[in-house]
């Protein structure tokens, strides 16, 4: 997850010099003060894991989690626009009906890990290509929605029981996806090359994140860390812009009547 950040270093580059010619010495600079961060925890892994692991393993975690979330077999009949609605349609994951779920469960009673897991799991996504495809697309509305999580796992709501009701929809809405409006607001006038470098910044973070997620987690609780970004995108600077003063003309220097 955190490699991403690369991409937005090179990215800003490209855009503050406005030339596509490949800035060789200032991403080299960049490459290389990002790996000196991360390297002492890089060594840690190695010392604690004796493996390459950059920043954390969870490659494993995160196959496990789509899978588990999935009921290919169940809805992968529908067109697109079917299996779009099926997916949001909120599913417990932790009853044992999802057919994801099952899966997940004959390999551990298989004894199944290591390589050989990941393989398999690699394996179910590519049998459901389609229905892996459109969960891209589910993750990415979802990571867009208001955070509830804390409130499901109090026990004051039920999965999926508040984000389908009009009341709520209605105020998230109101109160929450106007910001993303502002986002792609923000990210037209990016195209535009409109956008001083700070905001070309937090827009450019805002959508890889935002990118990264729908393509490897539909976790609405990873958009949390991000709403303070979020909430920048609104024109704020046109409200504590100053107001423009007239100036009056006053007599010119050398003139008599002073």
């Amino acid at each position: 997850m955190t490699l991403f950040v690369l991409l937005l270093i090179v990215a800003v580059g490209f855009l503050r010099r406005k030339d596509w010619r490949v800035p060789g010495a200032e991403v080299a600079i960049a490459v290389a003060a990002f790996l000196a961060v991360i390297a002492p925890w890089t060594l840690r892994n190695w010392a604690a894991f004796h493996r390459f692991i950059p920043v954390n393993d969870q490659a494993v975690g995160m196959l496990e989690w789509n899978v588990q979330h999935s009921d290919a077999p169940a809805d992968e009949g529908k067109g697109w626009v079917g299996l779009l609605g099926a997916q949001l349609r909120t599913k417990d994951a932790t009853k044992g009906e999802l057919a994801g779920e099952k899966f997940l469960a004959e390999l551990d009673r298989g004894g199944i890990a290591g390589s050989e897991r990941k393989s398999r799991l690699w394996g179910y996504i590519l049998d459901h290509k389609k229905y892996f495809l459109v969960q891209r697309l589910r993750n990415a509305i979802f990571f867009a929605a208001p955070g509830v999580d804390w409130w499901i796992q109090s026990g004051r709501l039920k999965t999926g029981e508040v984000q389908r009701s009009a009341p709520f929809l209605l105020l998230a809405l109101l109160c929450h996806g106007i910001f993303y409006l502002f986002f792609f607001w923000r990210l037209f006038l990016l195209a535009r090359g409109e956008l001083d470098l700070p905001l070309t910044f937090l827009v450019l973070f805002f959508a890889l994140y935002w990118g990264t997620y729908a393509l490897l987690w539909g976790e609405i609780r990873f958009s949390i860390p991000v709403y303070p970004i979020l909430i920048l995108f609104a024109p704020w600077e046109r409200s504590f812009r100053p107001k423009a003063t007239v100036a009056t003309a006053g007599p010119a220097i050398g003139d008599s009547r002073s």
